[in-house]
């Protein structure tokens, strides 16, 4: 329960009476979506000098945070809309606008699609690995074009597990 409002009835009845309360409660619920609103956090990164030998010295950002401009929670949020939900990059940066009113430029998400895509290579590869070690494997290919280019697009999946396997192929003529 985020709030509880106590609806109480009148005090004094229509007949000059004080009204006593039973204990007896209606429970009315209404769920609702939070105002969404997006955060910055300010990391000041001090810097000094020695007093000795005069090397300068510099503070670090914590461990998690990374250097770039939007933090783990914008990350999975852009990960969601523009895989499971299917937004496009100009729509995803349209929802970012329209829900939170944040600024992020297209450029930006494509970092961050890429930032997740490479820290997401080890699962991969686990699943890939443990994929290899079933003894039924179905697969199916379906081809595409990328950038003018011949791509293929690889599924491979067991009762547990589904991997994708995309690749761009560059057909090279013999000389």
């Amino acid at each position: 329960m985020t709030e509880i409002i106590n609806c109480k009835p009148i005090e004094v009845c229509d007949c000059g009476g004080s009204i006593k309360l039973t204990g007896k409660i209606h429970k009315h619920q209404v769920f609702e979506i939070p105002i969404p609103r997006y955060e910055v956090i300010e990391y000041r990164i001090c810097k000094g000098c020695c007093d000795l030998c005069q090397q300068n010295h510099k503070g670090k950002l914590p461990s998690g945070v990374n250097g770039k401009g939007f933090g783990p929670r914008a990350h999975a949020m852009i990960s969601l809309l523009t895989s499971k939900y299917r937004l496009s990059k100009r729509l995803a940066k349209n929802w970012f606008h329209d829900v939170y009113a944040m600024p992020i430029c297209i450029g930006s998400l494509s970092n961050i699609e890429h930032t997740v895509s490479k820290s997401l290579e080890p699962a991969h590869q686990e699943v890939a690995n443990v994929i290899r070690e079933e003894k039924i494997v179905n697969v199916d290919e379906t081809g595409h074009k990328e950038s003018n280019k011949n791509g293929w697009c690889w599924i491979t999946s067991t009762m547990k597990y589904t991997c994708f396997f995309p690749a761009q192929i560059s057909w090279k003529k013999d000389s």
